[in-house]
């Protein structure tokens, strides 16, 4: 329905010419009736002595074409008024890993969420309801479209979501020591899965959320989800959690407490020493340089420092590895479209029209029944084809 919407936005040409067929109809069935004439003769003796006047066209003819010069124009200003398309684009994360992208186009959007911001159908709602009347919008997401969506919403979910990713997801890992580390999960009612760590496993789970400390050995190696006592899949994101290698590498003119403080704010880190202060992580260096170069190495950081810095390091080390959002990946309960009240102006558009196309609109009906009245019949010395 979309597309065929979509044809007749841009063939307002088309239909402003479909306005033109009367004139061809109303020609064809006012045609004179054949006479029967002596001769031609006398016609062409006037045509000769230059008695021969072309006829005007009737009244009749000029209103018709002014009706329908009024309704081309009124299509046209019509469709540029009260119809502009708007594409809402999911950038959330889930919608990132299933390749959404922005359109490539000339058409205006709107951005939904971030590679670190999850988005839910209600967050799309809502964005629909602050939109102005008279726009035809196309959602990008990978969310299930809600039921009775209003008519002037197209929704298009490219890649159908997993069903295994309804079951769980691994949320978050932050070591509590060298070889412990904290793991935030949650999954559906009634789902039975573990946690496993190589060897490891944690039995099953509790509840639908919660954390349990791991123990890791081995930093490359991921936490795996195993739901029915089977891993989840390498294709399903949520289902694995790689652990954050970090490296930190302090500077030779150091003071002692700064090892000490590097591990309270990141017990997994690996110590270095080097000629300036410099954090690696999964061997990739971080933009911290400039921040690292202020810090008072030569002697031990004040209570305030000490904060400043560990905030800094767990940011910097989250904002590559952020905390994933149980919402991107489990179902969230059904929401009502009829509670947010779309307006029914946004349809059609007509309460949007500015009243002088109204006016004209009207004058062009004024003009077309002028012009049927007017036309000349047959029973008239006045009559033309024209």
């Amino acid at each position: 329905m979309a597309f065929f919407s979509s044809l007749l936005n841009e063939f307002s040409a088309v239909w402003a010419i479909i306005l033109f067929l009367p004139f061809f109809a109303l020609r064809r069935h006012h045609r004179p009736l054949q006479q029967v004439v002596g001769g031609l003769e006398p016609f062409r003796s006037v045509v000769a002595e230059g008695q021969a006047k072309p006829k005007a066209r009737p009244l009749s003819f000029w209103l018709f074409l002014l009706a329908y010069l009024i309704a081309a124009g009124c299509l046209f200003t019509v469709h540029k008024v009260s119809v502009s398309k708007l594409y809402v684009v999911d950038q959330s994360p889930s919608a990132l890993r299933t390749g959404i992208v922005l359109p490539e186009s000339d058409t205006a959007y709107r951005i939904l969420g971030s590679a670190s911001e999850s988005v839910q159908v209600t967050d799309v709602l809502r964005a629909l309801q602050s939109l102005p009347p008279g726009q035809i919008v196309t959602v990008w997401t990978d969310l299930s479209a809600p039921s009775v969506l209003p008519s002037w919403v197209e929704w298009v979910n490219p890649i159908s979501t997993n069903s295994e990713e309804h079951l769980g997801v691994l949320l978050s890992a932050q070591p509590v020591d060298a070889l412990h580390w904290r793991v935030h999960w949650a999954l559906q009612e009634s789902v039975v899965a573990s946690i496993q760590s190589g060897a490891w496993d944690s039995g099953p789970l509790n509840g639908t959320e919660g954390s349990l400390l791991v123990p890791v050995s081995d930093l490359p190696q991921e936490l795996v989800l195993a739901v029915n006592g089977k891993p989840m899949s390498t294709d399903f994101v949520g289902g694995r959690l790689a652990l954050t290698k970090v490296e930190f590498q302090i500077p030779a003119n150091a003071n002692t407490a700064w090892s000490d403080a590097i591990l309270a704010a990141w017990p997994s880190a690996k110590l270095s020493i080097g000629a300036e202060g410099d954090l690696v992580l999964n061997g990739q260096t971080a933009a911290l340089s400039a921040f690292l170069a202020q810090l008072p190495w030569e002697r031990e950081p004040l209570p305030e420092e000490f904060a400043v810095f560990a905030k800094t390091l767990r940011d910097a080390i989250q904002v590559q590895y952020a905390p994933r959002d149980a919402r991107e990946f489990l179902p969230q309960p059904p929401v009502t479209v009829q509670a947010y009240a779309f307006s029914s102006e946004k349809e059609s558009g007509r309460k949007n029209l500015p009243d002088w196309i109204r006016m004209v609109g009207w004058l062009g009906l004024i003009c077309v029944a002028f012009a049927w009245f007017l036309m000349p019949r047959e029973d008239q010395p006045s009559y033309s084809e024209v």
